[in-house]
């Protein structure tokens, strides 16, 4: 497999998860979003060698972020909301 027909898999892969978890959130199902909590972390950390964690484990829904790493000090959230509402109330917290 070339280098090409990989990426063009992946971005298929993510364009498609994305589609996915745009439709189930408009019919109100948010799982998808939760697990994609958890995929994102170990994508992030292998592309990154980070030691993400998924926030939400310990407290469900932690307020502001989804995914972090102590040591490297950054972390992220997942979130399907395009809107700079999300960003500015994640900021806030």
């Amino acid at each position: 497999m070339t280098r090409g027909i990989l990426i063009g898999e992946i971005v298929d892969s993510l364009s498609i998860l994305n589609n996915q978890i745009s439709l189930r959130c408009s019919l109100g199902f948010t799982d998808l979003n939760k697990v994609s909590e958890d995929f994102f972390a170990k994508l992030l950390n292998r592309i990154y060698n980070y030691s993400l964690i998924n926030l939400n484990e310990n407290r469900s829904n932690e307020p502001g972020l989804d995914i972090g790493d102590e040591s490297n000090s950054i972390a992220y959230q997942v979130t399907s909301q395009v809107d700079s509402s999300k960003i500015t109330s994640t900021l806030e917290k």
